[in-house]
């Protein structure tokens, strides 16, 4: 193996995070709803998005407003040169360099200029070890972007998506508030509902190829939506909208 050339005197390098640090999802729920209010608008640019209860768009924009601060966090300003040096650092002690040590200082200098727009959470050791599994020899920019931006494209494309489903909830009739017993109702349907989806889930480990992904038919999926949408409570109305939308998908209101 090469020795790794310095890459200027003194220079300092930070420890790098095995992977980027984790954004904490948005529930189930609001997921489904911005998906129905995307799908609503790709349809057609017209259409009123799925109309919820009052509360309910409070609740999902909500959710949606905490998820795009936690996206703009994540994709904000760019990286220190510390943080760059160390993970160049990594990618030339894994692969093949060049020996002098003035021709990597040059290569050094130009990359450090080149990623620091980067965020910082693209120059982690996993980075690294993909740009060493997909290289025998230093790589140059274009390579190593084709390995850091994948992740914060995803992210770029996912906050355009929130913020176009952001304002186009629109709220339903108000509905009463729900009574102590009506609460306590809901609350023990889902935890019903929860402990019928472990039972499941460890029948289902429990099968051969028990470990793989499940992917529910079209079928199951409007069958799940049905009870939820006749069962009531927060998210029937959400419900209810997909099982308009797959019956249509599968001809069934024909």
């Amino acid at each position: 193996m090469n020795q790794i050339a310095p890459i200027r005197p003194g220079a300092s390098t930070e420890p790098l995070p095995e992977a980027p640090p984790r954004i904490a999802p948005m529930s189930q729920a609001a997921e489904e709803a911005v998906s129905l209010a995307v799908s609503a608008r790709e349809a057609r640019p017209d259409n009123d998005a799925p109309r919820l209860a009052a509360g309910q768009v409070a609740v999902v924009q909500e959710e949606i407003s905490k998820r795009l601060a936690a996206l703009e966090r994540a994709l904000s300003g760019g990286c220190d040169d510390p943080t760059i040096n160390s993970w160049l650092m990594i990618c030339a002690g894994m692969i093949g360099h060049p020996r002098d040590p003035d021709e990597m200082r040059i290569r050094f200098t130009a990359l450090r200029a080149a990623l620091r727009e980067l965020p910082r959470r693209c120059f982690t050791l996993r980075s690294a070890k993909a740009v060493a599994a997909a290289h025998k020899w230093f790589p140059g920019l274009h390579e190593m972007l084709a390995i850091l931006t994948p992740e914060t494209d995803d992210l770029r494309r996912e906050r355009a998506r929130l913020h176009a489903a952001m304002n186009t909830f629109r709220a339903g009739p108000a509905e009463p508030p729900a009574t102590p017993a009506e609460r306590e109702a809901m609350a023990a349907a889902a935890r019903a509902r929860v402990a019928e989806l472990l039972a499941s889930s460890r029948e289902d480990r429990a099968r051969p190829g028990g470990d793989r992904p499940l992917h529910y038919s079209p079928e199951a999926l409007l069958a799940h939506y049905q009870r939820t949408a006749s069962g009531g409570g927060p998210f029937a109305k959400i419900a209810a909208f997909r099982v308009q939308h797959l019956r249509r998908q599968l001809g069934k209101d024909e």
